[in-house]
């Protein structure tokens, strides 16, 4: 299956890259830069992805969606902080 990216960032130190999509499956994927191997997966969204960020010291991520909505999660300890 091929995935269309809505936005892709790297991580801070380059160890991963942060990405959403606009397809069904709007989960955020970290994916390994080198093999494109999913690393981590956290919940989609109800509809599209549509941004995402993740902070100068790689500790949190935030997403947005088509639902309007914005939710942010500490990489930390993988919880999202809705």
């Amino acid at each position: 299956m091929e995935i269309e990216f809505t936005e892709i960032q790297f991580g801070p130190n380059g160890d991963y890259l942060a990405t959403i999509s606009r397809q069904t499956d709007s989960a955020v994927l970290f994916l390994n830069p080198d093999s494109g191997q999913a690393m981590r997966r956290f919940q989609k969204h109800d509809l599209c992805g549509g941004a995402l960020a993740v902070s100068p010291d790689g500790r949190y991520l935030s997403t947005t969606s088509d639902d309007a909505s914005v939710r942010f999660y500490n990489l930390d300890d993988n919880q999202n902080t809705d």
